[in-house]
């Protein structure tokens, strides 16, 4: 079967209708009162359901007390611990990897993301025919000025260089069916910015517009550098717009100065050649900052690059992820093996060209 197929069902897969990806860090504090948030919510929907937790390296006492919620009180939820803090995506993915139901649903577990309207992602996903529903912030505004400032900057970078078609604010809040959900598995990108990967997939999407709480308890573990971070690798894993701006300023600068060896040409054949060192100092400190900055550029997408050579895994697990669903990420395969599972040609979403969707 290829990778990119829908799974067919079976006894062990059709019993689940929903499965919820809960990655969490440190969230010692909020868990209980998501935990009651979140089951009140699934059980409302009628559907048979699974919940995996995925612990993304916590060192706090949440993972002890999911551990036991899992054990003994909450059949239909299940623990998921990394081996260290990989990331949000990476743990993203390791739930996606452990999935079972038709509909995948994830949120996280601060409390921003109101579990109650899981019920209407997928009420809306089956009323307008979209397999991806997401949910989208109304506003920032329990948020500080800087993270409001950036979030502003990353999502009209995304747009702009990214080449994909998403709403700025979308969250890390969606629901997925498992048609789009393979396909998502099967590609073979180590960097795995979902919120750009889903629209460059070109599937119809719905929106649902929140409005997010102020966090309550603990603390965003989104510092200022990993947003940056998560900047960097959005734009240099979706688009070659920094290298084809390195190379536009390279280009003006080079006629910048064919022009100002012609003035200076031009001076000394009439007798008035131009003396001193500041014009020399400062010519050389532009071209040596762009030189600079365009290895900076090389470096970073050499940085992608090796990181895909490696072929490191994506995450570890602490434990074994027993879970029916077939392996289909490609890296790692024979070349035969990986063209064998390539995606299949998706379904655009109308109003979008293929211009649009393959992202240089």
């Amino acid at each position: 079967m290829s990778r990119a197929e829908s799974r067919p069902p079976d006894s062990g897969d059709s019993a689940v209708q929903l499965s919820v990806i809960v990655p969490f860090l440190d969230e010692e504090d909020a868990l209980p009162e998501f935990v009651e948030t979140l089951r009140r919510a699934l059980d409302q929907t009628g559907r048979l359901y699974e919940v995996l937790f995925v612990d993304d390296g916590s060192t706090d006492g949440g993972t002890a007390w999911i551990n036991e919620l899992c054990n003994q009180s909450w059949r239909q939820a299940k623990l998921i611990r990394l081996a260290r803090n990989f990331g949000h995506m990476q743990a993203l993915t390791a739930g996606l990897d452990a999935s079972r139901g038709e509909w995948i649903a994830s949120l996280d577990a601060d409390l921003q993301h109101p579990p109650e309207l899981i019920g209407q992602l997928l009420a809306l996903a089956e009323e307008t025919e979209s397999p991806v529903a997401q949910a989208v912030r109304v506003s920032r505004r329990g948020d500080r000025v800087g993270k409001r400032l950036a979030a502003q900057g990353y999502y009209a970078a995304a747009r702009r260089f990214g080449g994909v078609k998403t709403p700025a604010n979308v969250a890390a809040f969606r629901v997925i069916h498992r048609a789009v959900a393979d396909p998502l598995r099967a590609l073979p990108e180590r960097t795995r910015v979902y919120r750009l990967l889903l629209p460059w997939l070109g599937y119809k999407t719905a929106y649902l517009e929140y409005e997010a709480a102020p966090r309550s308890k603990g603390t965003t573990k989104y510092s200022f550098a990993r947003m940056l971070h998560l900047a960097f690798s959005s734009i240099t894993a979706f688009s070659t717009a920094p290298l084809r701006l390195a190379t536009a300023i390279g280009a003006l600068v080079g006629l910048i100065g064919i022009i100002g060896a012609i003035f200076v040409m031009f001076n000394w054949a009439l007798g008035s050649p131009l003396t001193g060192w500041p014009s020399l100092m400062a010519a050389i400190l532009i071209l040596g900052g762009i030189q600079l900055m365009t290895i900076g550029i090389l470096g970073e997408y050499l940085a992608v690059v090796l990181e895909q050579v490696r072929g490191r895994p994506i995450y570890v697990t602490s434990e074994p992820i027993s879970s029916t669903v077939p392996p289909t990420r490609a890296e790692g395969l024979l070349p035969e093996q990986r063209e064998a599972t390539a995606p299949m040609r998706l379904p655009v979403e109308a109003g979008v060209s293929a211009d649009d969707i393959d992202a240089p």
